[in-house]
């Protein structure tokens, strides 16, 4: 799927964009569904995510499972720091990603949670 026939699904109306971790793998295959070129996308490590987050972003966009954080760690981060917005986990094919899901809902409520399953398998 394009990108650009992507984009309404991670929210092509956020302003700001906040991407969190690393993504080779997703960029490599050219398949992450970026918002409209004009709107604002910054990146940043978990490390530093807490101070990104005060730009404040309507969207926030993380691999599902990265090397040094998951996106259950990061929903439950965003829900102390009372994040308002949406979280978009982005993964290959999950077969239990509706499960996923609902784990990261009840651990973290109150955020806009959803798992993006990419048209690859890997």
């Amino acid at each position: 799927m394009p990108l650009l026939e992507m984009a309404p699904i991670i929210g092509a109306t956020a302003s700001l964009t906040l991407m969190v971790g690393r993504f080779p793998t997703y960029i490599q295959h050219k398949a992450l569904p970026l918002p409209e070129p004009d709107l604002q996308i910054r990146c940043c490590t978990y490390a530093d995510f807490g101070e990104a987050l005060q730009a404040g972003p309507q969207l926030v966009i993380s691999p599902l499972v990265a090397s040094d954080f998951d996106a259950l760690e990061l929903a439950c981060r965003l829900a102390e720091m009372r994040y308002g917005g949406r979280y978009r986990a982005l993964s290959p094919r999950h077969p239990h990603a509706a499960m996923i899901e609902r784990e990261v809902r009840t651990a973290a409520p109150g955020i806009d949670f959803e798992i993006l399953q990419m048209p690859w398998d890997g």
